[in-house]
């Protein structure tokens, strides 16, 4: 969307240096044309030697269209396209930014109010850096982008805004400094595929060296070089030369903090925590009761620190720190400006999530489940979408378990409930029979939980009220017919299978993966499933369809793998039962007579199996015991991991056919 400004001074100049990126550019642009529509602004895109179609992209939108000769050094191309601008801010872009549109309202109204904008020389966005392919993975922090393009200094001396750094360039501090909560998408660092990673990594390591030829002591590429060089001798030079220079009379002060925040980084990232601690503690001990949010960020990485070095006992306190300074940094206490120099984590939801983790697993360590329980409570977890509440679930799961506390389980399952997202609820529902099945006082699980309005309070009834009556059975079988199924909810099937109720209402209802956890799940803690399996999974209860034949296969499968305490006799049982089920079932799936050997080696590893038992099957019936035991012994080296299956089905073979 051009502008179409020729007299009137514009009041933002948006800049771009683009090379062959027509995969993201439109949608950048599209994403910025409500700023641009809005505000009275200019767009100016520098090419540096595109050969795709970004230029025919870049003159549909820009005002101006520049070309600049690529010479190494993205300050150099910055600095050219900043030249031509004339608005009285400037912001830059990358091509694979993209605005997030419920935030760009803000910006506006920043641009737009002079009485507002007037008191300020520069302003932040915080930018969401992805760094996998799905975008659900990535790193926070606040770009400084946003400057009013010359400032007076005083005594007539005019500052321009100008660029420096080879790579990662950017422009010094402009105080005052106006915090937008504008979020911005980049996907610069998401890669198609190794080569492409090492390459932009190599590519950046050459500039980095070119700076640090010229500016050794420059703490912030010291950084970069040692985040970009991947050989483990030249790392650590830079990681020495770090520490010779943080000392030095030029980094004390601010600057010594920013230069001592990415050295403790250093360390954090190579894993060497006792020396990222020692740092962290030096930094936190220069500060005091500085009211500044990088304590902050100090105070989460001396948490992390002492978590992972297994010093559980000094954890919490940090964590109790961090958290005070993280409700002042909310509250809007803290001084925020060295935000636009560091990549904040602690501050962020994801940060402050890895930080609770920290804590309550120190406190679950030191058999302090009553506090840890506490913060759970506190920290507002029950009010986080789903992608920060399900790992959360995990950690109380465990933390109930410890400390027997189901009742505190009980409520926040009643919280959910009322609250009614139905994601929330069956990601609880998980964490429910995980503390179920891990419990050591199972009747005391089921007193917090049998009775109230909710379909494991209603599962858990069944389970402690459990008997043969028909009044009960009756009530089983409802809640297997009406129940709104969740794939937590194997404890069902287990009192389905055991008091012989029909599963096929459900199994229309349940796929594949549900059915295999469940059955999974009931084979490992309960000891009688062996024994119910083959008493009660008989062919002839599961001969509707192919949903029932692949249940009664995978239940004699799970069964299989753990018989539990059943008679030799029961065992054969159920070993000759599941393999000649399994084989019925392949031989529906497929048509084993337009196979041929190679065909079968895309089939998955069960079905293999399968097909081989059912080659082993037809020879006996054929009367052929040669061929019943090869079939057998192909089974076997296909699928080791049923020896025991296998093994007693040609012992019993090969006496049957007086091969022994």
């Amino acid at each position: 969307m051009k502008s179409n400004i020729t007299d009137t001074k514009p009041i933002l100049s948006v800049s771009m240096i683009v090379k062959n990126e027509e995969a993201h550019l439109e949608k950048c642009l599209a994403a910025i044309a409500p700023l641009l529509k809005a505000v009275r602004s200019e767009l100016l895109i520098t090419d540096t030697g595109s050969t795709d179609k970004t230029v025919q992209i870049a003159e549909k939108y820009a005002d101006k269209v520049l070309h600049f000769d690529w010479c190494n050094d993205f300050s150099a191309a910055r600095n050219f396209g900043l030249k031509e601008c004339r608005g009285e801010w400037f912001m830059f872009l990358d091509a694979d930014d993209v605005f997030d549109p419920e935030y760009m309202d803000e910006m506006i109204d920043f641009f737009r109010n002079e009485k507002l904008n007037k008191n300020y020389n520069s302003a932040t966005y915080v930018t969401r850096n992805y760094n996998d392919s799905t975008c659900t993975s990535y790193n926070i922090f606040v770009q400084s982008r946003i400057f009013r393009r010359v400032v007076l200094l005083g005594n007539g001396v005019f500052s321009e805004v100008r660029f420096k750094g080879r790579v990662h360039e950017a422009v010094g501090p402009r105080p005052p400094c106006y915090n937008l909560r504008t979020y911005d998408w980049h996907t610069g660092y998401v890669f198609q595929d190794f080569a492409e990673e090492e390459r932009k990594s190599k590519r950046n390591m050459e500039l980095i060296k070119l700076d640090l030829a010229d500016h050794p002591d420059d703490t912030r590429n010291l950084e970069l070089a040692i985040r970009n060089e991947v050989n483990p001798d030249e790392k650590k030079k830079y990681v020495d030369l770090a520490l010779s220079v943080k000392d030095l009379p030029e980094h004390q002060g601010k600057p010594y903090l920013f230069s001592l925040y990415h050295i403790v980084i250093i360390y954090y990232s190579r894993t060497d925590m006792k020396k990222s601690l020692q740092l962290t503690n030096e930094a936190i001990e220069k500060l005091g009761d500085a009211k500044d949010v990088i304590l902050c960020e100090f105070y989460g990485l001396k948490c992390n620190a002492l978590s992972s070095l297994g010093r559980f006992a000094e954890t919490p306190e940090a964590y109790e720190k961090y958290r005070q300074l993280l409700a002042k940094y909310k509250a809007g206490e803290l001084n925020v400006n060295l935000l636009r120099f560091i990549n904040a984590a602690a501050i962020y939801d994801e940060g402050e999530q890895t930080l609770f983790s920290a804590a309550i697993a120190s406190l679950r360590s030191l058999g302090e489940c009553d506090k840890a329980l506490l913060y759970w409570n506190d920290f507002g977890a029950i009010d986080k979408p789903i992608k920060e509440f399900r790992p959360l679930v995990n950690t109380i799961a465990d933390l109930v378990n410890a400390g027997r506390a189901y009742q505190l389980a009980r409520k926040i399952y009643d919280s959910l409930l009322k609250k009614g997202d139905k994601d929330q609820i069956v990601c609880f529902e998980g964490a429910i029979e995980n503390i179920f099945y891990h419990s050591d006082e199972k009747q005391e699980f089921l007193a917090a939980f049998a009775g109230g309005t909710g379909r494991y309070f209603d599962l858990a009834l069944l389970v402690k009220t459990q008997n043969e009556s028909g009044e009960f059975l009756q009530k089983l079988q409802l809640f297997i017919n009406e129940t709104d199924w969740c794939k937590h909810f194997s404890e069902g099937i287990y009192l389905a299978i055991k008091y012989g109720a029909d599963l096929s209402p459900l199994l229309r209802r349940i796929g594949h993966d549900e059915t295999e956890h469940s059955l999974k799940l009931i084979a490992l803690y309960h000891d009688d499933y062996g024994k119910l399996v083959t008493q009660n999974c008989l062919p002839e209860n599961y001969d509707k369809s192919m949903t029932e034949l692949f249940f009664l296969v995978t239940a004699l499968e799970k069964a299989a793998y753990v018989p539990g305490d059943i008679t030799d006799d029961e065992k054969h049982a159920l070993y000759e039962r599941f393999t000649l089920m399994l084989a019925i079932f392949v031989t529906n799936i497929y048509n084993p007579d337009a196979l041929n050997g190679s065909d079968i080696a895309v089939f998955p590893p069960t079905h293999r199996f399968g097909y081989y038992m059912a080659a082993a099957y037809g020879a006996k019936r054929d009367g052929d015991g040669v061929g019943f035991i090869k079939g057998l012994s192909d089974a076997l080296r296909e699928f080791p991991e049923l020896n025991a299956v296998v093994s007693a089905l040609l012992d019993a073979a090969k006496k049957e056919y007086g091969l022994t």
